[in-house]
């Protein structure tokens, strides 16, 4: 169980992450609009290395692999060698 709990808290942790960077990514977009708004050119600040503001930064994959026996509520197996205790 504790594995578990760990587990969730990680989760909890990555998805509060990625709701940071969205809200720095969204912040990133209103800045370089707001700079284009107060005169500078789309050239002078990609001269600056400030790009166009819209590039997101690469997110992994979320597909899950889902190897044999899948759905069967079982840890998968490693090497085949399935865990113990992964009836739950």
């Amino acid at each position: 169980m504790t594995f578990v709990r760990r587990l969730v808290t990680a989760r909890q942790q990555l998805a509060d992450q990625r709701d940071q960077v969205d809200a720095a990514e969204r912040e990133d977009v209103r800045l370089y609009n707001a700079a284009l708004s107060d005169g500078w050119t789309a050239d002078e600040l990609r001269r600056l290395g400030l790009g166009d503001g819209t590039h997101r930064s690469p997110v992994p994959s979320r597909r899950r692999h889902r190897g044999r026996g899948s759905g069967s509520g079982q840890a998968p197996a490693v090497d085949g060698v399935t865990p113990a205790g992964t009836d739950r």
